[in-house]
């Protein structure tokens, strides 16, 4: 529950300043994920698989209803996986050691 806020805070500063949200596919989450999050979106992380499967069932739809964003239909926004588990605190500190690394990982290899 706290990964994916600690994600979103990471990459919204130094070094890598990205205008970022972050929301939840679970029924209790603060923000949850839907149509209108992943069209702004130019690409998305997700902590786990079956958070992948989620993202991908909604853009599944969208391209299905032929979703208008702006002025184009919909296309589908890459899924980036971190495989990162959940026991951590909000920005814990070995949280954000992991993503950091991570993100860096994936900038180097052009991911993000």
């Amino acid at each position: 529950m706290l990964r994916s806020p600690t994600a979103a805070w990471i990459l919204s500063n130094e070094p890598f300043n990205l205008n970022t949200r972050s929301c939840g596919t679970e029924d209790y989450a603060l923000i949850p994920l839907d149509a209108g999050l992943i069209g702004w979106a130019d690409q998305i992380i997700v902590m786990d698989e079956w958070q992948a499967r989620q993202v991908n069932a909604i853009q599944i739809e969208m391209n299905r209803q032929s979703i208008i964003i702006g002025d184009d239909v919909f296309q589908q926004r890459p899924v980036l996986i971190a495989n990162v588990s959940d026991p951590y605190d909000f920005k814990h500190p070995q949280l954000i050691g992991i993503m950091t690394e991570l993100f860096n990982q994936w900038i180097d290899e052009g991911k993000l």
